[in-house]
């Protein structure tokens, strides 16, 4: 059996789309998405736009105590949906102090997945502004220990229209837990971030800042190993970002995780600084408790992957844990407000997650593989090669399989590699056309005589190089060890190799292959090992 020789070139390069994942407005009727929302959170005199992206999405149980107040915008609750508070009341979809960025009339403000738990406060959905009404569902797949009147449902206005408390038992939540396990991969992998080189981040005596040393745009990453919790309420500041910048702050200590802040202040931006807000995450990959706290209102997303996320302050954006949510153990009237993530340079953020290689097998053929270990928005890849490194040709399309797994595997045999040197690069395609290219890797092929077959052995089918192949139809045969022909076919060589695919029918064992053209002369023959 002949050996098989093999050359590997490495290289590490992935897309991640981060604004695909966590959404910014999803623009629902007049007058749709401002940009940025209206900040600070107040009683607005009127509706300032329409979302009907979720603001909250908890991938177990929500619960809601003494100290919540409001749930502005849209909130999907895999698990139940538990209002622990004796009196008083909650408000879900429209708040009476917020962004006043809402679903439209009509939405599922909230989506419950298991049960409905009240402890007897009552729960408003929508609401009415003036004399507008402001109509929306709770919508779930439970169910619930209350009915209205012990929900009030929105519109208040007599003769109004009122949402609906609607139980649906065949409710499909298949789309938003595949989002869930999605968002927990998403944690990792920024998670995983090395930090910016341009970012620093420092502790002057419990104030903390997080600065840009030259002020350019682009992706920041910054890991903390600690609580942002000195014991007190503590002011947190941003400085020197330009406005476009998006931040990820990875909180990435194991266990229990704190932060108590009193106060954000943005400094040395050149323009909005709400905009900034809008383009900052607050990452949770390895805890196992979240603790959020403070005097003043949080800013920015919050991704967490605990199994228990606990938000005692009130909030402005958007919310994402794979886990329990509990909101409200401490304080009083804190409210969840409706901000959005916009992160949309970071559709093309190269991490160095994927390997891609390529080898030469017996100077025949190359075979180039890359491994994706989470694609999110990545739409296909062109694998390209060129016969100098400067001037490259798109060999081949694959589509990319997107976020079905932690790893994806791929493969391709380039049967008719460039005499020499070949060199393979990728170009990797986002949904929204954006791309990047990786690093360049390159193969030797020489040319030689001879017969190779690969794999072998063997299972479902197999390819054969041999310069003495002819470029029109060939016969090839199998030929099992008491000499009876197994397996006969004509074939269509490309270039000087074949494509063998074999049928069920044909067992394991040794084969003798033989390659016979038109006038019935034997070309070549080589042993193969068929394992099925």
């Amino acid at each position: 059996m002949r050996k098989i020789f093999t050359l590997l070139c490495f290289l590490s390069v992935s897309v991640i789309n981060l604004y695909s994942q966590m959404s910014g407005c999803v623009a629902g009727a007049a007058p749709g998405c401002p940009i940025p929302y209206p900040y600070p959170p107040q009683t607005y005199p009127s509706i300032q736009g329409r979302d009907n992206g979720f603001n909250v999405f908890v991938g177990g149980n929500l619960v809601i105590m003494s100290g919540g107040a409001e749930l502005e915008g849209r909130t999907y609750v895999n698990g139940n949906f538990n209002v622990q508070k004796s009196s008083g009341a909650f408000n879900v979809g429209y708040v009476g102090a917020g962004s006043y960025v809402i679903p439209d009339n009509g939405a599922d403000a909230l989506i419950v997945g298991g049960n409905i738990l009240t402890a007897g406060a009552k729960v408003y959905f929508g609401g009415y502004l003036g004399a507008v009404d402001l109509p929306m569902n709770l919508k779930y797949k439970g169910s619930s220990s209350v009915t209205p009147p012990g929900f009030f449902q929105a519109g208040d206005i007599p003769g109004g229209t009122e949402g609906q408390l609607i139980n649906e038992p065949s409710l499909d939540l298949s789309s938003h837990q595949n989002l869930l396990t999605t968002w927990g991969n998403t944690s990792t992998t920024y998670g995983g971030l090395s930090a910016s080189a341009n970012g620093t981040f420092t502790n002057n005596s419990g104030a903390y800042t997080f600065a840009s040393t030259n002020g350019a745009s682009g992706v920041y990453v910054f890991n903390i190993n600690t609580d942002l919790n000195p014991g007190y309420s503590t002011t947190i500041t941003f400085d020197n970002f330009p406005d476009n910048a998006e931040i990820i702050i990875n909180m990435t200590k194991a266990g229990t995780v704190t932060t108590n802040l009193a106060s954000f202040t943005f400094s040395n931006i050149s323009g909005n600084s709400d905009k900034l807000m809008e383009r900052l995450i607050w990452n949770f990959p390895n805890a196992t408790t979240v603790n959020i706290n403070g005097s003043s209102q949080n800013r920015g997303a919050i991704l967490s992957k605990a199994t228990n996320t606990n938000i005692n302050t009130s909030t402005n954006g958007r919310i994402l844990t794979t886990g329990n949510l509990v909101f409200g153990n401490t304080g009083s009237g804190l409210e969840l407000h409706n901000y959005p993530l916009r992160a949309s340079s970071l559709t093309t953020l190269p991490v160095k997650l994927v390997s891609f290689y390529a080898s030469s097998v017996n100077n025949k053929v190359n075979i180039i593989k890359w491994i994706a270990p989470l694609e999110i928005g990545s739409s296909h890849y062109l694998l390209e090669r060129s016969d100098n490194g400067i001037n490259f040709s798109t060999v081949v399309r694959i589509n990319a399989r997107g976020n079905n797994s932690n790893r994806n595997f791929y493969e391709y045999l380039d049967i008719n590699p460039l005499s020499g040197r070949s060199f393979y690069r990728l170009k990797i395609v986002d949904l929204d056309g954006s791309y990047d290219y990786s690093n360049i890797v390159s193969c030797d092929t020489k040319k030689s005589f001879g017969l190779s077959v690969f794999p072998n052995p063997a299972k479902s089918d197999f390819y054969v190089v041999s310069d003495k192949i002819p470029q029109n139809e060939v016969i090839v045969q199998l030929i099992d060890l008491i000499g009876s022909v197994s397996f006969s076919k004509s074939v269509l060589p490309s270039g000087k190799t074949l494509h063998i695919g074999l049928p069920a029918t044909v067992t394991s064992g040794w084969y003798l292959l033989q390659i016979y053209n038109k006038q019935n002369q034997l070309l070549d023959k080589a042993k193969i090992y068929l394992q099925k």
